[in-house]
């Protein structure tokens, strides 16, 4: 070899060794970098199913927002809240300023998750409590209205949900409270200043379920009273 081509013979290793590192290195980085995962197949029942949840969350919001317009132009309100499973529950109380006919419930079945429906007023009446009978989430009724008689509790008796029911007020006696007896999950009952006597409580001896019944000011006897809580293991009598 001659003298001029002996230092790039020695060199040549190197350069070859220098273009062959990037391509090294670019292997090896090839080689760590973790595979992109698998888009789910259109048809995925899992991805579907959760699209759907979320389609159904958006327009249960919206209905939730239209009902509470329509509620408010009537005097009403609405709100929503989250329970204790952090599931959303809706609660619409109509008081005094309530200015809906005797149809005017009728929106009560547009408002998605309603659980607790709170009625104080006076000319709330038996004619307007039709639309309760198709409310099967109901959980906590209020019905304080001189207007509501035995008549409109027909109206509630297939809500097999309803744990509270608050009748304080009403014109509602003892035949009305034959219609509580299809409530398997009525726990709290409340009968103040209605037209209930003894009678009554014989009826409600075949709701076992019931924990607390009130009955201030209602017509009934310290006797009729005890035969009752001997006949209802654990009820709390407020009277």
């Amino acid at each position: 070899m001659t003298p001029r081509l002996r230092p790039l013979a020695s060199i040549a290793p190197l350069f070859l060794l220098a273009l062959a590192l990037p391509t090294a290195f670019a292997q090896e980085a090839k080689k760590e970098e973790p595979a992109p995962a698998q888009a789910p197949p259109a048809d995925d029942p899992a991805k579907l199913k959760e699209q759907i949840a979320a389609l159904q969350k958006e327009v249960a919001e919206l209905k939730t927002k239209l009902a509470k317009v329509e509620v408010e132009k009537l005097g009403a309100s609405l709100t929503v809240d989250k329970g204790k499973d952090g599931a959303e529950v809706a609660t619409v109380n109509i008081l005094k300023k309530w200015s809906g006919d005797k149809d005017g419930l009728a929106f009560l079945k547009t408002i998605p998750n309603l659980q607790v429906v709170y009625i104080d007023n006076p000319a709330v009446a038996d004619a307007a409590l039709a639309p309760l009978k198709e409310l099967p989430t109901l959980t906590a009724l209020t019905l304080m209205s001189p207007a509501i008689t035995d008549a409109g509790l027909e109206q509630i008796k297939d809500l097999k949900g309803l744990t509270m029911l608050f009748l304080t007020g009403s014109k509602v006696g003892d035949k009305g409270l034959e219609h509580l007896k299809g409530l398997p999950n009525l726990q709290v009952l409340a009968l103040s200043r209605t037209d209930v006597t003894d009678a009554g409580l014989e009826v409600l001896k075949d709701v076992k379920t019931l924990k607390s019944v009130y009955l201030i000011g209602a017509k009934v006897s310290p006797e009729a009273i005890e035969t009752f809580k001997a006949a209802v293991p654990g009820v709390a009598v407020y009277k």
